[in-house]
């Protein structure tokens, strides 16, 4: 989320970001991530593309909400006619990473600025991910390591024999 307000801010836009998981084999919906940039609600007069001024908030939100509906980029609905609650409008995209749906979509720019902020967020995710599975990677492999070294007790049909590991109280 920091990268794409950075990317936003860099370009001199005000709007929304926001950046929405779902994990693709239970199904659950992760709690979204939502960050105004500058004014995230701008006035007629301030607004560059409507005289009626932009809530971004809620058009990220609509975003998310398309891409969440039908898997596709937000704006890319050609298969069917855009539902109440959608725009239309481009500025989101989903990926796959392991197991995991992303969804990521900022307001406030053209569609081109909008994506390349997306994209930035999704640079700053693939490394996040990347950290995580090395942390549970290293999780996993001092988990093994510690079972391995622990006393047990013998299986039924063995001897008992466990020379060199400490006795432990039942």
């Amino acid at each position: 989320m920091d990268a794409m307000a950075r990317e936003a801010e860099q370009l001199g836009l005000n709007g929304a970001a926001a950046v929405l998981t779902t994990s693709e084999t239970s199904g659950r919906v992760f709690d979204p991530l939502i960050a105004g940039v500058g004014r995230s609600v701008e006035s007629a007069e301030t607004c560059r593309w409507s005289g009626k001024g932009a809530n971004h908030v809620a058009i990220v939100m609509a975003l998310i909400a398309e891409m969440l509906d039908t898997g596709k980029p937000s704006g890319c609905t050609t298969d069917r006619p855009t539902r109440v609650g959608e725009l239309g409008y481009t500025g989101g995209f989903v990926v796959t990473r392991r197991n995991l749906k992303v969804y990521l979509a900022f307001s406030g720019g053209d569609k081109t600025q909008a994506l390349a902020i997306a994209n930035a967020g999704l640079v700053a995710f693939d490394d996040e991910v990347e950290e995580i599975v090395r942390r549970q990677e290293a999780v996993s492999s001092l988990i093994d390591f510690m079972f391995n070294l622990a006393p047990r007790d013998p299986e039924p049909g063995e001897d008992g024999d466990h020379r060199g590991h400490k006795e432990h109280l039942h």
